[in-house]
């Protein structure tokens, strides 16, 4: 892992458990599709991703009449960092940042049936934390550097971190 990311908005195992099975998601990977014809194999699920983080902010306070909260947004930041308060400077900007590029519109959604924006929220405040990632939490290391790198270069990459980390 590159930067121990704090996974501020992501709920509790039980939360995201209950979210999954709330949607009538299976509590493991299924097994990867069979390959299409072309040799391409289809894409994932990304509609999974967007209907998790909606439930999640939902369930949590952080969605209010299908708006992100900003309120609540912050008090959420606030309760996470009491305990990790190294991320506080760089979490209270990067939430600055998401949130108003969420309100002016930067975001589309991905889907016409998830459009709080809580996905795309989500999104861009970890690919920001990653990419601005406090000294003491990154792993500086040539295969770090070069993630970091791709990241830069690719604006809809997401660091590999939120792929591999349960939330807490």
């Amino acid at each position: 892992m590159c930067c121990d990311l704090p996974l501020v908005y992501r709920g509790t195992p039980e939360l995201f458990k209950a979210c999954r099975e709330e949607l009538g998601f299976p509590d493991h990977k299924p097994p990867p599709p069979p390959p299409s014809s072309d040799g391409h194999g289809p894409h994932g699920h990304p509609q999974r991703g967007m209907c998790v983080a909606e439930c999640l902010f939902n369930r949590t306070g952080l969605l209010e009449n299908g708006k992100i909260n900003k309120e609540a947004l912050k008090k959420a930041l606030d309760e996470y960092l009491k305990t990790d308060g190294a991320w506080k400077d760089v979490a209270t900007t990067t939430l600055e940042i998401c949130y108003d590029a969420q309100t002016r519109g930067d975001f589309k959604p991905d889907n016409e049936k998830f459009t709080s924006g809580s996905s795309e929220f989500l999104k861009c405040f970890t690919r920001n934390l990653f990419m601005d990632c406090i000294p003491e939490k990154w792993t500086d290391s040539e295969e770090c550097k070069k993630m970091k790198e791709k990241i830069d270069k690719c604006p809809k990459m997401l660091p590999p971190a939120l792929f591999n980390k349960r939330p807490h």
